[in-house]
């Protein structure tokens, strides 16, 4: 373990155990305190144990709420009135929905969903809550009576016996960690008084997402009606009225509409806001669309000139987990959302006028994680830094004046942490300027030259941001700096920025930024690594069979060869808009793709491990074993290692077991270690 003259250690693998994790930040709607929810691990059981608490906004000590130390709490929100707190708990066995009295600390079960339910919100006059909750074909008659532990194992047991039938294009996601079961997202209503369910959706049709209407008599949601490649694209629904016979009608056809965040209501409740994809100079971006309930029109809202390019909320590489609040909110008469642009990751205010306008609300070099308001200009959000895992914050947008609200992590005292250096780089082809950072070890001396490693981020459609990423501290802890930039083809710089995202700019971008980062100073040239997952596997891969610099790699959620993607994992017939003829020509041979590496796998020369989760649908697990196999096929002289995660998905670093969390670390580490020729921490 290694230390500075101020006596701090550097941080260590087991250190990723003790991260508080904040998330689903909640204003009361008196403005006078906030809930949130601390996620940590259980060691136990390798995953994570969530509980609510609640802190007054002018700052002072959080209490917890509904305490239970076994079991999962989430999702906190308050009643309109300001006097209940409804929230998701698993203490009975399946996620249902509670109610905790904030005068009496009562606490009282209010729905017995067979299979609990997903999200929720409360209606305008506190007299309802809209649900979503996992319905099963033919268990209409007992949805509403939970099981005992007993039936519980039985019916799983039962689902293990019985094959899955396909008949469905899409028929396996990642988040589902593999094959989708039978089970159908519908939407339902439960009367707070007496535990009474209504249930607004029914049949075959996933709905997602519920808002009701301001006058309360209606509830807007998303339903996936179509089959094929576009099962996942959601069209616009509404349900009404509640205090009548239910009619339920479709609002949209055909838009790509995004169900990244529930949709919003406008003020008057005339018309609903939704987020989609909007076309500009042959580039698609997001923004948000209002529809007309009178007239059945839709157009986008947002104007030309702002602030940022849209409501397009993409940070990458930031050490977070939980469940997260609506990106879009309507506070007072503005649409409240978060966008990431240039590295930060701010709340933006878009007037609902007839000369629409953007505004930024926060400022600096942060990045905000969650938040929410009120009308009287009161900002709670969950923000973080460079070397800060994200705290609680209260902001007035009056005076401008910040309050601190928690004091987690606070062991991050002891710990000598990195501070990363901002740099703006202009590409080689002079068309953009690429923006990133050059993070030194976390115990540097003067005139001495150390390894780096070349981190680069997934998607390509993100950005990082200024964040704290326990990954890239513990390279840096370990006696390395680390190199991480935004190339072409990431998110925050303007539509035009992602262009070409998979040919040849961005593996430019990213090398002329090394350049730049070695120009420093202190990096060695002729010590230099390279990582990435998934998009940033793919470009790992393509950097070391391109060219002969890097003296180890680690390629992460690895994709390698689009070919075989298709069929496979859960993007590969999708985001190649269903090009059959010619993705099987590729398959058989019969085409190139300047995107499928592994017909590049002679060149590769690098000291190359592969990590990867066996039940990774994204980039399915198949694509490490293509990698590993062709590698130890062709180039047995090179040191290769495959390690792999069982039953782990794509997102294994952020949300995945404890355990393989650390476990995937450490093996980066070592390898870098072992090839940068760095000491082993």
């Amino acid at each position: 373990m290694s230390t500075n003259v101020q006596g701090k250690r550097t941080l260590q693998f087991d250190d990723l155990s003790r991260v508080e994790y904040l998330s689903a930040p909640n204003l009361s709607p008196d403005g006078r305190h906030a809930l949130y929810v601390i996620n940590t691990s259980c060691r136990v059981t390798g995953g994570f144990i969530s509980h609510i608490f609640e802190v007054p906004t002018a700052g002072g000590d959080s209490i917890q709420i509904a305490a239970l130390e076994d079991s999962c709490e989430d999702m906190p929100i308050y009643s309109p009135d300001s006097k209940t707190i409804a929230f998701r708990s698993d203490r009975t066995g399946e996620n249902q929905l509670w109610l905790y009295d904030r005068e009496s600390g009562e606490l009282r079960q209010l729905t017995t969903m067979r299979h609990g339910i997903e999200g929720f919100q409360w209606s305008p006059d506190g007299k309802h809550i809209a649900f979503e909750a996992l319905c099963w074909p033919g268990e209409e008659d007992v949805m509403f009576q939970p099981m005992s532990s007993t039936e519980k194992q039985a019916w799983e047991q039962k689902q293990k016996r019985s094959p899955i039938v396909v008949e469905d294009l899409i028929y396996k996601l990642d988040e589902a960690y593999g094959m989708l079961d039978r089970s159908v997202s519908q939407i339902g209503v439960v009367n707070i008084l007496d535990g009474s369910v209504n249930m607004l959706t029914s049949g075959s049709m996933q709905c997602k997402t519920p808002v009701w209407s301001p006058d309360g008599r209606h509830v807007a949601f998303y339903g996936f009606p179509e089959g094929g490649e576009k099962a996942l694209r959601p069209q616009l629904f509404i349900s009404g009225p509640i205090d009548g016979e239910v009619d339920q009608r479709q609002l949209t056809e055909e838009q790509y509409i995004i169900s990244d965040s529930p949709v919003v209501f406008t003020p008057d409740g005339t018309g609903i806001i939704y987020l989609a994809y909007s076309m500009e100079n042959g580039v698609f971006s997001k923004k948000p669309f209002l529809y007309s309930i009178k007239s059945g029109d839709s157009e986008c809202i947002f104007p030309k000139e702002a602030p940022c390019s849209g409501i397009d909320y993409t940070p990458i590489g930031r050490t977070a987990y939980g469940m997260s609040t609506p990106l879009m909110k309507l506070i007072g008469d503005e649409l409240y959302f978060m966008s990431v642009w240039q590295g930060t990751a701010h709340v933006y205010s878009l007037s609902l006028d007839e000369n629409p306008k953007v505004k930024v609300l926060t400022s600096g070099e942060i990045s905000i994680y969650d938040y929410c308001g009120n009308k009287d200009g009161l900002l709670v959000y969950i923000r973080g830094g460079y070397t800060s895992i994200a705290e609680l914050y209260s902001f007035s947008l009056q005076t401008g004046e910040e309050t601190r609200l928690t004091y987690t992590n606070r062991w991050f005292e002891e710990v000598q942490l990195s501070t990363p250096q901002e740099l703006w780089v202009d590409s080689a082809d002079g068309k953009v300027r690429i923006q990133g950072w050059v993070m030194p070890p976390a115990v540097r001396e003067p005139n001495k030259k150390y390894p780096a490693v070349l981190n680069i981020h997934g998607g390509p459609e993100v950005s990082y941001t200024f964040d704290f990423w326990f990954e890239l501290q513990m390279l840096a802890a370990s006696g390395m700096a680390v190199v991480y930039c935004n190339p072409r083809g990431s998110s925050g710089y303007g539509p035009e920025f992602q262009e070409d995202a998979y040919g040849d700019a961005p593996m430019e971008d990213l090398l002329q930024f090394l350049d730049a980062a070695i120009n420093l100073g202190y990096i060695d040239a002729d010590r230099i690594g390279v990582t990435g997952g998934s998009y940033g596997g793919l470009m790992t891969n393509k950097m070391i069979s391109h060219t002969a610099r890097f003296k180890a790699a680690v390629t992460q959620r690895t994709l390698c060869n689009l070919t075989t993607s298709y069929g496979t994992g859960d993007i590969g017939f999708v985001r190649n808009d269903k090009n059959f003829t010619t993705m099987l020509n590729m398959l058989l041979g019969r085409a190139r793709s300047r995107t499928s590496i592994i017909r590049f796998v002679d060149n590769v020369k690098t000291p190359l491990l592969i990590l990867h989760g066996t039940n990774d649908y994204r980039c399915s697990f198949e694509q490490a074993e293509q990698f590993f196999i062709a590698m130890k096929d062709r180039n047995p002289e090179v040191p290769v290692r495959l390690v792999a995660f069982p039953g782990e998905n794509h997102s294994l670093t952020r949300s995945g077991k404890l355990h393989f969390q650390i476990a995937h670390l450490r093996e980066m580490i070592q390898w870098f270690t072992k090839y940068l020729n760095t000491e082993v921490q």
